[in-house]
């Protein structure tokens, strides 16, 4: 059983998913594991909403800005992943309805401050708000056998994915 005291959530705000960057950060001292939540608004067209997206971690700065990036939690709409970006962020296969991200993240490998940043399609404006949900679990978001081999594993239904690193 986990406490109320052994977790806690950090909510950020709905902000404008245009082409400029949103950064948002949280104080993850503490805590063994983070499910970061990204909810976005409606598809005007089939192209995503999110151009990119990523996770970076700082012992010292707070601002997501200056923090340095978790390269298997840094995705974009390109079609290979190499040193810079560890996913491939889904195509959309309709309009309509709106997506969600999920990043399952074990804290005990990474640094304090946890950071969050995405920039939108130039082509689309919307709405995104994203929640962290902070615990100090007994075991990881998810097993070993649910990850897939390149510790990713991606969906794309109506155009939600979720992405695990070890």
């Amino acid at each position: 059983m986990i406490n109320a005291n052994d977790s806690s959530k950090v909510i950020f705000l709905p902000a404008s998913a245009g082409s400029a960057a949103q950064y948002m950060s949280f104080d993850a001292k503490g805590f063994d594991q983070a499910n970061i939540e990204m909810i976005f608004g409606s598809y005007t067209t089939t192209t995503a909403i999110i151009a990119a997206m990523k996770l970076s971690e700082s012992d010292t700065v707070t601002s997501a800005s200056s923090m340095t990036d978790i390269v298997a939690f840094t995705g974009t709409t390109n079609t290979v992943t190499d040193a810079t970006c560890g996913f491939v962020i889904p195509a959309v296969a309709t309009s309509g309805g709106g997506g969600a991200v999920e990043f399952q993240v074990d804290l005990r490998k990474r640094k304090r401050y946890i950071g969050l940043t995405y920039t939108g399609s130039s082509s689309q404006t919307s709405m995104c708000a994203a929640m962290a949900r902070l615990s100090r679990a007994e075991s990881s978001c998810d097993t070993a056998a649910q990850k897939t081999t390149s510790n990713k594993a991606a969906t794309n239904v109506t155009g939600c994915f979720k992405v695990v690193a070890g």
